[in-house]
């Protein structure tokens, strides 16, 4: 059996103990044992891994290559939609209902997430939980002492250009 994918990177998948099967985008790689195979496809459904047809021989362009890709980015985008909603439900029933805050996504969701502009707030996600509310509250206070010390600076260095100029007033009274 072959399988393709019509992703934008390779993907990889161990099954028991065979060696690890790397599919790159768009290029039908052959698992001999069907029933691996089908355990792959399981795998790795929701990034768009199909099978993909021996139409002649094992000489030239032996795939029907355009249906498979058809297929699998069909396959993808489902799949990319299925682990945003997967995570958007996981939050929502798992966690906000129960008053504990949402946990940030995935690395892969996160991507997902950012690629296809979901916006979590929409969502009723809110990832600016406490602990990210205190960290921008830290930032906006480093900053604003940092300015509070540059204006300090100046203002002594100034102070300091008085004394010596009252000095000098002294000196020339008496």
């Amino acid at each position: 059996m072959y399988l393709v994918h019509a992703g934008k990177t390779a993907i990889s998948d161990k099954v028991n103990d065979y060696p690890p099967f790397v599919f790159p985008p768009g290029e039908p790689v052959e698992i001999k044992d069907d029933f691996i195979a089908q355990k792959v496809m399981e795998h790795r459904r929701l990034e768009g891994l199909v099978e993909v047809k021996l139409v002649g021989g094992k000489v030239g362009n032996p795939f029907d290559l355009a249906p498979a890709l058809a297929k699998a980015k069909k396959a993808l985008a489902s799949g990319r939609r299925e682990m945003v909603e997967t995570y958007i439900k996981t939050q929502r029933e798992g966690r906000i209902r129960q008053n504990l805050p949402p946990l940030p996504p995935s690395p892969v969701v996160q991507k997902i997430i950012e690629e296809d502009g979901v916006d979590l707030r929409a969502e009723g996600i809110n990832l600016s939980g406490a602990g990210f509310a205190v960290a921008e509250k830290t930032q906006a206070m480093e900053k604003e002492i940092a300015e509070l010390q540059v204006n300090f600076a100046a203002l002594r260095e100034q102070n300091q250009l008085l004394i010596e100029q009252n000095k000098l007033l002294k000196t020339k009274d008496k």
